[in-house]
């Protein structure tokens, strides 16, 4: 016949054995998206090269330039406030 105390003593066994599957579970399944994360990583096209031999731009590129953004209105949806409105011009090269 089990007491009460061996009673408390196999519910805390299982109560400890549930707390150690979670966090194993948990940690498996962190490590498994890290897995999947380098996989996904692995089959990307890769990017253009940065140098492309006959397409250089000429050594004195750019003579001018400039960055206009002119009622520009940014918003996380459509039906919120703007978040952002911004109008300006910056010269680079004169």
């Amino acid at each position: 016949m089990l007491t009460h105390s061996a009673v408390s003593l196999q519910v805390l066994d299982v109560t400890q054995f549930m707390k150690y599957a979670v966090q194993s579970a948990a940690m498996f399944e962190s490590r498994f998206n890290s897995v999947e994360r380098i996989l996904a990583y692995a089959k990307l096209k890769p990017e253009a090269p940065h140098h492309i031999l006959g397409k250089q731009a000429p050594p004195d590129w750019p003579q001018a330039g400039a960055i206009s953004y002119n009622n520009v209105v940014m918003k996380y949806r459509p039906e919120l406030e703007p978040v952002l409105k911004v109008r300006y011009n910056i010269c680079l090269l004169q």
